[in-house]
């Protein structure tokens, strides 16, 4: 008899992605190769719209349940939980609602396994609805991200898959859980469509679009236009680097899916007056066209300042076959190799090592090239397919665990 899971997803986007978003983009990866082989049925419980609705009808072995969302604008919400928690001390849950009408709908279905996709706030309203189903939390942030109340509930679950070991070893210093019951779940993407080689079309048309030549080196930092993302530090770090022939291309804005004006994103525009031929912003791009950014880079950046748990950039770039520049900020240091990347230190020196970085790589191709290279055959282990393996290894063992209790 197939396994019967249920998924619940936050309310910020729908499900299945028709407006992106990694965390939703990977669950949508198990959903799909389930399609295949239909070994489980699925249920995920989630927000709709009438794209996703539509989507949805293609599917045949999994059910979406969807529910009313939680505001009319998922970014201030954001803004107004994280400025109540750090000037006031106050922690609000936009997500309470929709966590209950998730919960409700949960307990009249009897599944072999619940997974709550990030939101350890969510973990107290399951169990009451499914008092004797395991439940585990899919943990896509750090824990300081979320209130002491969700760090609480943390407790209160069966277990965690953690996106990395930085974030499974930072789970199990922040909560009550043992060892284990905190499992390593690593994030993949879909090697084929972020393979370079099959844009090259969009290639030359985004590079043209800019007025960049193919003797230009493009350096691409891609995702939230954001202060602890460090894209102030690179704006500083390129303008130190004089050759006109070195571009800088920041895809993303101050908000998934919006391109609103911030005080930090009016200061990179101050920056990128200095040099206005050679810095371009695109605001943000939908999901199903950053293939051809990466492909129109030639270098890719991330210089994280925040502990991140396992940034799907990362594995963007590998498998785009383009050079990294990270950080040893958190899970990125786990997902590359000195074969692929270059990592710099968080430290007093960050710009000019920062700097350095980007000058090294500009000035060497066929390192840019073995880089590459390297990159593209780390990611072979990390494709949908071996994903979607290391979830059915995890199934057998949580489901194993439970038949055992």
């Amino acid at each position: 008899m197939r396994k019967k899971i249920a998924f619940v997803t936050p309310s910020l986007l729908p499900m299945p992605p028709v407006k992106g978003g990694a965390m939703e983009t990977l669950v949508n990866h198990l959903l799909l190769c389930n399609e295949e082989g239909h070994e489980y049925d699925f249920t995920v419980y989630c927000v709709g719209g009438e794209v996703a609705q539509a989507a949805a009808k293609d599917y045949r072995h999994t059910r979406f349940c969807h529910l009313p969302g939680k505001a009319f604008c998922p970014r201030f919400d954001d803004l107004l939980v994280r400025g109540c928690r750090k000037l006031l001390h106050l922690e609000l849950s936009p997500e309470r609602a929709y966590g209950k009408r998730a919960a409700k709908a949960l307990s009249e279905e009897a599944f072999d396994l619940v997974i709550v996709e990030n939101q350890p706030e969510f973990l107290p309203l399951v169990r009451k609805a499914a008092p004797h189903t395991p439940v585990w939390l899919h943990l896509h942030n750090h824990p300081s991200n979320f209130s002491q109340k969700g760090l609480r509930g943390l407790s209160g679950c069966d277990g965690v898959l953690a996106v990395s070991d930085f974030i499974r070893e930072e789970t199990l210093g922040a909560c009550s859980l043992r060892p284990e019951q905190a499992l390593t779940f690593k994030n993949c993407v879909d090697t084929g469509r972020f393979d370079a080689g099959r844009h090259s079309e969009e290639r030359r048309k985004i590079r043209a679009r800019f007025g960049v030549g193919e003797e230009d080196v493009v350096l691409m930092y891609s995702g939230r236009l954001s202060e602890g993302k460090g894209v102030g530090e690179l704006m500083e770090a390129f303008l130190q680097e004089p050759d006109p022939t070195l571009k800088l291309l920041l895809v993303g804005s101050d908000w998934y899916g919006a391109n609103g004006k911030t005080p930090f994103i009016s200061y990179l525009q101050s920056l990128a007056e200095k040099a206005p031929d050679r810095v371009f912003q695109t605001g943000f791009v939908p999901f199903a066209e950053m293939p051809a950014y990466y492909a129109a880079a030639d270098i890719c950046v991330l210089p994280s300042l925040l502990e991140e748990a396992a940034p799907l950039t990362v594995l963007e770039a590998l498998a785009a076959g383009k050079p990294l520049i990270g950080t040893d900020a958190g899970g990125i240091v786990e997902n590359v190799s000195e074969d692929c990347a270059v990592i710099v230190k968080r430290d007093e020196n960050f710009v000019p090592s920062l700097a350095a970085a980007i000058g090294m790589l500009k000035d060497d191709p066929e390192l840019r090239c073995r880089m590459g290279e390297a990159g593209r055959k780390r990611m072979e282990t990390r494709d949908v397919e071996s994903y979607y393996e290391r979830f059915r290894q995890i199934l057998t063992e949580i489901c194993g665990r439970s038949h055992a209790d």
